[in-house]
């Protein structure tokens, strides 16, 4: 019996190493594929990708800006609106107020120059590592230049928008996974952590979701995004999209949940499902800082309704017993009158002797009497003699 025993627990044991080994290469073969994927899509579309972002996200940033005229993102009409450093030089001071000085209208290339060379300092006076990057570049509308310096801009202001110190509430999420301080976090590294926190509430049985450890082949699949945004807002956002099989169709799924907590904005499914790993720190952030939003949201209803959901509660039970206190002594009246009559009757019956005492009294007085008519008659013998 013993040997049946062991043997049957030696074919378990090799069928779950099988099956390990057999998802750990199916994975292996499914990142290989992603990552073969990205390398085959990049070189045509990330510039595309990224013009039409930045392009949006300008416009959305100056949309009620009188002075600014929106930006077509199907036109490369981006390259000609920051080439005089105007554009720029108001996104920096949004980031930074105050930080640029600059000609409004520049009527020459001395001007045009002028500003673009405050936004180089700006930029690098914010954080940014711009290399191998001039004002004449941006002139003369070098589109992967100006590209890449769009991204130092925007990745500022993302840095701003995802900072601990504005958002405390989100440090939990950080520290409780890497158990440093979140205020020595880059940008990155911040929306990982945050980001794989979550990731680790979502499983739902062990290596379901894996840590995402970059913003390229890891996220391709949406699987990541669409846990997150199911811990996020798990009354808004499913997990259908994991059931679609084509990588496109379901960032387009995912991105449809991310819709409901207006998160969608300008990305689209290519951007996630090609692996562009600028667009998915910007998109990550948007996340971030829509948790953050909720989070607050929540506290203050926890701070202001702390007794309303209590109250209710609390008062029912003290009423409850008060009731049934009241109602346990009303039977119990009548076996107390029949006890407590006799003893007090037996008690008023014993000052009987009463009459004993009234005729101890007079005995005890005799005596005076006699000796008070003694007392007479020895006066009146006293006066008659």
């Amino acid at each position: 019996m013993a040997e049946v025993v062991a043997k049957e627990e030696k074919q378990r044991t090799k069928a779950t190493s099988d099956f390990l080994k057999q998802r750990r290469k199916g994975l292996a073969n499914s990142r290989a594929n992603l990552e073969e994927k990205r390398r085959s899509r990049s070189v045509h579309t990330y510039s595309n990708e990224e013009k039409v972002a930045f392009t949006s996200h300008l416009n959305q940033l100056f949309k009620n800006d009188p002075e600014f005229t929106l930006i077509d993102p199907k036109t490369d009409d981006l390259f000609d609106r920051v080439a005089d450093g105007v554009v720029l030089c108001k996104w920096l001071n949004i980031i930074s107020p105050g930080i640029v000085k600059y000609t409004k209208k520049p009527k020459n290339s001395f001007e045009i120059l002028e500003n673009l060379n405050q936004v180089l300092s700006a930029v690098r006076q914010l954080g940014a590592k711009i290399v191998n990057i001039g004002a004449k570049d941006i002139v003369e509308k070098k589109v992967h230049i100006v590209l890449a310096f769009l991204w130092q801009t925007m990745r500022e202001q993302l840095k701003r928008d995802v900072s601990i110190e504005s958002h405390p509430e989100m440090a939990k999420y950080i520290e409780e996974k890497d158990g440093q301080s979140s205020q020595d976090f880059g940008l990155e590294r911040t929306l990982l952590s945050w980001f794989n926190s979550l990731l680790s509430k979502a499983n739902t049985y062990e290596g379901e979701f894996e840590p995402v450890t970059n913003f390229e082949v890891d996220l391709m699949d949406s699987r990541g995004y669409t846990a997150v945004l199911n811990q996020i807002a798990p009354d808004l956002c499913k997990l259908t999209p994991l059931d679609e099989e084509d990588l496109d169709k379901r960032a387009e799924l995912m991105l449809n949940e991310a819709e409901k907590i207006d998160c969608r904005g300008y990305f689209t499914p290519e951007v996630i499902s090609n692996g562009n790993g600028k667009l998915n720190v910007t998109f990550m952030t948007s996340l971030f800082n829509k948790h953050a939003e909720l989070e607050r949201e929540r506290e203050e209803k926890r701070k202001n309704d702390p007794e309303p959901n209590n109250a209710p509660v609390v008062e029912p039970t003290p009423e409850e017993p008060k009731q049934a206190k009241v109602q346990e002594p009303e039977p119990q009246p009548a076996p107390t009158p029949v006890v407590e009559p006799t003893p007090v009757q037996e008690k008023k019956m014993e000052p009987a002797p009463a009459p004993v005492v009234e005729h101890v009294t007079p005995k005890q007085s005799l005596p005076i009497y006699a000796i008070i008519a003694a007392i007479v008659l020895l006066l009146l013998a006293f006066f008659v003699s």
